[in-house]
Parts: C-alpha cells; sequence; structure tokens
C-alpha cells in the first residue's frame, strides 16, 4: 500500500473548561453586646477567588430569618423576639457603602490567580442593626445564619 499525500483529515477536539470559586478567611460576625445607645455596625473582610476570566462571579445571601421582602432577622431562641438588620456587600470594584443584599444576585470580581487571595481579602460583608430595632426588644441572645451561594460567572 503506497502513501497518498492527498488525504487529509481535521481531528476536532472541544475541552469544556469548569470554573471554579473558592471563598476563604470568612469568620462568624459578632455584633458584641448593644450598650443602649447608636447603631451597630460590623464588617467582616474574606477572600473570594473565581477561575473565570477577571474572576467574575455572582454572590447571594440568604437567611432561614429571612422574609420575602429580603429583610433579614437576629431572632432570640428563647422568645418571639426578632431584630431587623441589613447586609451589605463590597468587592475589589465595588466602593463603600457597596450593594445592598436582597434576594438577587450580586456581580462580583475576585482573584483569578491565587484561591487563598495572596493573602488578601477581595470582598466585605456589613452587618448594620440600627438604633430603632435594637430599642424595640427585650433583652436577650440574638443570632442569624447567612448562607452565602458564590457561581463563577
Amino acid at each position: 500500500m503506497a502513501y497518498d499525500p492527498g488525504i487529509t483529515f481535521n481531528v476536532f477536539i472541544t475541552i469544556a473548561s469548569v470554573s471554579e470559586v473558592m471563598v476563604s478567611s470568612l469568620d462568624g460576625i459578632d455584633l458584641g453586646t448593644y450598650s443602649g445607645m447608636g447603631n451597630i455596625s460590623v464588617t467582616e473582610s474574606f477572600c473570594v477567588y473565581s477561575s473565570s476570566i477577571n474572576g467574575g462571579y455572582s454572590i447571594t445571601f440568604s437567611s432561614l430569618n429571612q422574609d420575602a421582602n429580603a429583610n433579614f432577622y437576629l431572632v432570640d431562641n428563647t422568645s418571639s423576639d426578632a431584630i431587623g438588620y441589613s447586609l451589605s456587600f463590597i468587592d475589589s470594584v465595588t466602593s463603600p457603602p457597596g450593594q445592598d443584599v436582597g434576594t438577587n444576585p450580586i456581580m462580583g470580581a475576585g482573584d483569578n490567580v491565587s484561591q487563598d487571595c495572596g493573602g488578601l481579602d477581595n470582598a466585605t460583608l456589613a452587618v448594620n442593626v440600627s438604633e430603632a430595632d435594637l430599642s424595640s426588644v427585650k433583652s436577650g441572645t440574638f443570632s442569624d445564619s447567612i448562607t452565602l451561594m458564590v457561581q463563577p460567572e
């Protein structure tokens, strides 16, 4: 059989790259003890890595103590008291005070090189409780758990 250089063929391959995200350095947020005056505002900074181009991601915050209007509540497990609070989110390109957290995803920009952001934080969650809401309840221990859902974009 002789070699025929006139025969050509193509080989195609499709490689599906799976984007990934990773959140690190996120700790619990302690609002402390209320002194009876003023608002309480506490921030927690953390790292968001996304393997997407430019580190793009969407982030959604939710809680079992969140109503249909996206209002969040700290609850006292020993009574029926609840304290409303708000969340805002700041990423590496958003200026303070950030974007109000609701039910819709927030688009963010994270680190796309290092899964631990090179040891630096690039996102901040701010928890704000107003004096009016704090003054409207009896003494107690109030808490909430927030779930973050992060997806590469």
